[in-house]
């Protein structure tokens, strides 16, 4: 594994044109050529309507926030985990363009994040979405949202939880753990 300017143990993912860096503890996904092709599912359902405003939240070192930045989309990110936020911000500095992360909960509690979103992209962890975003996504009724998850019965929890405002529209699975039960899973609702 490389060595960080602050001299950190890091690991980094190349997916299309983007490369990221991450503190080797930070989550990476470890099959990069299957998250390239769930990279390019979430642009083409981003795509759909030419966002102007993108927030990605558990947004990590900023791997699908960053796929999507570019021309003159807006793109704001939220991560809890300190060291994920501060290589966001590294990895965005060389994109130029109106990119922000911020640390803070996914549940939007005692964040000021602006503009409002077009598209809002969430990738929780195993237990899914947070009660609080939840309710933040129904109170704010962004047009559409990206809910990529890696558990299935999760993933259908939040839909249902988010059926008052939202359908599904479309869902692809990607195998980023051949030989096992497990998918990620990547869906447009709207």
């Amino acid at each position: 594994r490389p060595v960080s300017a602050e001299g950190e143990t890091t690991g980094t993912e190349t997916s299309g044109h983007l490369r990221r860096e991450a503190p080797a503890k930070a989550f990476l996904q470890a099959n990069t050529g299957a998250a390239s092709l769930l990279y390019g599912h979430i642009r083409r359902y981003a795509e759909r309507e030419q966002p102007g405003t993108v927030w990605d939240l558990y947004c990590g070192v900023g791997g699908m926030a960053l796929f999507l930045a570019g021309d003159g989309v807006t793109v704001r990110g939220v991560e809890s985990v300190h060291e994920a936020v501060r290589y966001a911000r590294k990895n965005a500095a060389s994109l130029g363009g109106d990119i922000v992360f911020f640390k803070g909960d996914a549940g939007m509690t005692g964040i000021d994040v602006s503009p409002a979103p077009d598209l809002v992209i969430t990738d929780p962890p195993r237990a899914g979405m947070a009660k609080e975003l939840v309710e933040t996504l129904l109170k704010l009724r962004p047009p559409r949202i990206i809910a990529v998850s890696c558990d299935a019965a999760s993933l259908a929890r939040d839909v249902a939880l988010l059926a008052p405002a939202y359908r599904l529209k479309s869902a692809r699975a990607v195998d980023l753990f051949p030989h096992t039960p497990h998918v990620e899973i990547v869906s447009l609702l709207e």
